[in-house]
This record gives C-alpha cells, structure tokens and sequence, in this order.
C-alpha cells in the first residue's frame, strides 16, 4: 500500500485490527495496537504488556499495512503517548 492521504484512508481504516504489530520507520516494534478510533482517526499502541502506558498514533503516520503489521513513516523515539506527534513531513527515520 502506498502511503496514506488522509486519516479516512480506506486502505489504513479497512485493514487496522487489534493485536496488529507496530513498527517504526527503522524496522523497531512500536508495540501493538491495542484500540482503534475510527471516528478520530487515531490508534492506541501498548508499547509493554506489563505497563499501561500506551502511545496514540494518528493514522496519517502509517506508511504501510498488511493483515499482520504495520509500518510508520517516522522512528519509534519520535512517537509521544499525549499524541502530540510531529507531522509526517517533519519527522525522517535517522
């Protein structure tokens, strides 16, 4: 899949699940998706089982989906629990 235009992208909205797999741009695991806003345009990431904390991710930051993981177009320190992440254009995997 090529990446994404928006966050209704019915690539990214039709393929999100819970319990998919999570990887920056770098090939490092994120965590998994753990809830899926569609109305929002967001996901939330457990980045440890053991610990609640999660990341929200908005889908424009997906570079690409399948039916067991996905990718994001920016490196996994980048990424902000509060959502505050940068835009894609702004972030570049180091």
């Amino acid at each position: 899949m090529s990446r994404p235009r928006s966050m209704n992208d019915p690539e990214v909205t039709g393929a999100l699940s819970v319990g998919l797999k999570v990887y920056d741009a770098n090939g490092e695991v994120v965590g998994t998706v753990d809830v899926v806003e569609l109305e929002t345009g967001i996901m939330r990431v457990a980045t440890n089982p053991f610990v609640e904390e999660e990341l929200v991710i908005p889908f424009a930051l997906v570079q690409s989906i399948n039916p067991r993981e996905l990718f994001l177009d920016c490196p996994k320190d980048a990424l902000r629990p509060d959502g505050q992440n940068a835009s894609p254009g702004d972030i570049h995997a180091g």
